[in-house]
């Protein structure tokens, strides 16, 4: 699992060799509603609450392949989390906080100008420790992998994107509580 982003770097910067005319710099900013798929017994105390906001700030370099189809890497800063309380109520609400950096590679098939379908993988590391919640009771793996499947608007330099989030490895230490993040988010990319 640790060599992942090595192998994604180097994939990602082989394309820029071959595609050298073609390269299109942006940043992009994302704002995905996270919820967690978490399910707890009604005979433990502590709950998972509702869904909340996140964050996701990057950077990326396109690589158009051919009218139909083309690649994106990204560089990406993502805010995840989820909010707890020590009962149904959600009394005492806490949010916890993962703040991960991660790479993401995305292929698109492009349906005309403006229209293109994404599905990739992302591969993030959690960069801080998130204190220990009312829920989780110990720490969290340092790794996660992603799908990622969505829709991108593009009009001249401007990019809107809808992006679908599955992780595959829980942010969560074990069962009984294994958890995984999944989001649906709505952002805004730059290209220059």
């Amino acid at each position: 699992m640790k060599k992942y982003p090595l192998y994604l770097l180097f994939f990602l910067f082989s394309c820029s060799a071959a595609a050298q005319e073609y390269n299109q710099y942006g940043v992009r900013l994302m704002t995905p509603i996270i919820f967690s798929t978490v399910k707890f017994d009604t005979a433990q105390i502590f709950e998972s609450a509702r869904a909340r906001l996140g964050v996701q700030l990057g950077v990326y370099r396109h690589w158009p392949l051919s009218k139909w189809f083309s690649l994106k890497g990204e560089l990406n800063y993502s805010l995840m989390g989820y909010t707890a309380g020590l009962n149904a109520n959600l009394d005492g609400i806490r949010k916890i906080n993962y703040h991960y950096f991660g790479i993401t590679l995305l292929p698109a098939f492009h349906a005309g100008k403006v229209v293109s379908l994404q599905a990739g993988a992302a591969v993030n590391y959690l960069v801080n420790s998130p204190p220990v919640s009312p829920v989780f009771s110990s720490s969290s793996p340092r790794s996660d992998l992603a799908l990622i499947a969505g829709i991108a608007l593009r009009y001249d330099l401007l990019e809107i994107q809808v992006r679908y989030h599955h992780s595959l490895r829980p942010f969560t230490p074990k069962a009984p509580t294994e958890a995984f993040f999944r989001s649906m988010g709505l952002g805004l990319a730059y290209y220059f």
